[in-house]
């Protein structure tokens, strides 16, 4: 049943939306992520609540909302629906998930106002948190008997019941130039309380809400971003996961607007996978776009790609799987491959694009690189004679 509802999914996100009004951008790319993700976790539509924002999320709600269980928030207030969600319409059992899909537009018509609110109830402030949602009604924060407020909503010490994710597809503008980038944005950028720039550092706004997974990811590392929302959709918990997907990618020296190909060439030079660094050090006006997972304090699920090597693996054990139909050609996988595994296939698909093939499977290392670098998730790797992936879930 799983399956069934991700391929009709599928189908209505590519006959609804055209790749040419904006080639490159990467929504579809991750969108085809999350519908991994939730395949791999075996959740049901029945299991599912989803709430997605304005702007381009608009549309794909419209049709999702065929699908399963969607409300789609024309003010830029998720943060307000999520809660008002879990308090008059809670999942029907713990096995399940609400996951949040928003953008910068629905910051900029919130101003974040919503955000705050729960933030300022976390920290204790609530009468911080009654005055930036004045306009809401008062019932909001007027808790039934027993059921618990935003404070002890998912918070580790609290056992909370499913999991909750935010993502937030941050389609920020940037500008480029041979030795720097800088994100910019032509609409409001400050929080309603002028005391955040809402779109160039996400993971540090939201770390206030303690998450137990944050992270940040671009079209490039789409493998890791459908990773991530596994381990995030497999505990019951907050997580938050942001994806910088601009809109432009202004070139400055030439006066024109980076093509899709280019636009990966983009994210390979500017994105630095995060070490550590202190949160304001991942603002994205710092030359460079920080990626990985910031905090995690989920458990992470089986997976071949770190399962260790031990002394009686050899090369020729993989198996590789590759969806001709899906690829668009970029080369990627073949760039990435230390061991020159991949060739490209004399023909072409359906679609008239060039394809890889396995020409030397025999020198595969299991690196799983092509396999998370690819940005149209056309191709699994695996250990031969592994366990399932059913099994690895467990």
């Amino acid at each position: 049943m799983a399956k069934e509802f991700l391929q009709r999914a599928a189908s209505t996100w590519r006959n609804s939306f055209s790749p040419q009004l904006c080639p490159g951008c990467g929504l579809g790319s991750t969108f085809f992520a999350l519908l991994e993700a939730l395949e791999a976790v075996e959740l049901k539509p029945a299991q599912l609540k989803m709430i997605i924002g304005t702007g381009c999320l608009y549309p794909l709600g419209q049709k999702l909302g065929q699908l399963l269980p969607l409300k789609v928030v024309h003010n830029g207030r998720l943060g307000e629906a999520l809660w008002q969600e879990l308090l008059v319409n809670p999942l029907p059992s713990e096995k399940g998930a609400i996951i949040v899909l928003m953008n910068n537009l629905d910051l900029f018509l919130s101003g974040g106002e919503d955000w705050l609110a729960l933030i300022k109830e976390r920290e204790g402030d609530e009468n911080r948190a009654r005055s930036l949602m004045k306009d809401t009604k008062e019932a909001w924060f007027s808790w039934p008997t027993g059921r618990p407020s935003p404070r002890e909503i998912n918070m580790p010490q609290n056992n909370p019941l499913f999991p909750l994710v935010v993502i937030h597809f941050n389609n920020c503008l940037f500008t480029s130039r041979d030795s720097c980038i800088s994100a910019a944005t032509p609409l409001r950028r400050m929080s309603v309380t002028g005391e955040d720039e809402l779109p160039f550092n996400l993971p540090l706004f939201f770390a206030r809400l303690q998450p137990e997974l944050l992270a940040r990811w671009t079209p490039l590392q789409v493998g890791w971003f459908r990773e991530t929302l596994k381990k995030a959709l497999l505990r019951p918990a907050f997580s938050f996961v942001e994806v910088v997907l601009p809109c432009v990618v202004w070139e400055v020296e030439e006066n024109r607007c980076l093509s899709a190909s280019e636009r990966f060439l983009f994210y390979d030079q500017w994105t630095e996978f995060y070490s550590g660094q202190p949160l304001q050090e991942v603002d994205l006006r710092q030359n460079q776009i920080i990626v990985g997972e910031i905090v995690n304090r989920l458990p992470s699920p089986r997976d071949h790609r770190k399962k260790a090597f031990d002394d009686n693996w050899s090369t020729g054990e993989a198996e590789i799987f590759l969806e001709s139909e899906k690829c668009q050609g970029c080369g990627i996988c073949l760039e990435v491959c230390q061991t020159g595994v991949l060739a490209w296939a004399e023909t072409k698909n359906k679609r008239g694009y060039s394809y890889p093939v396995a020409l030397h499977p025999e020198k595969c290392l299991v690196c799983g690189l092509c396999e998370m670098f690819c940005p149209e998730l056309a191709i699994k790797v695996e250990r031969r004679g592994e366990v399932s992936k059913k099994e690895q879930r467990l």
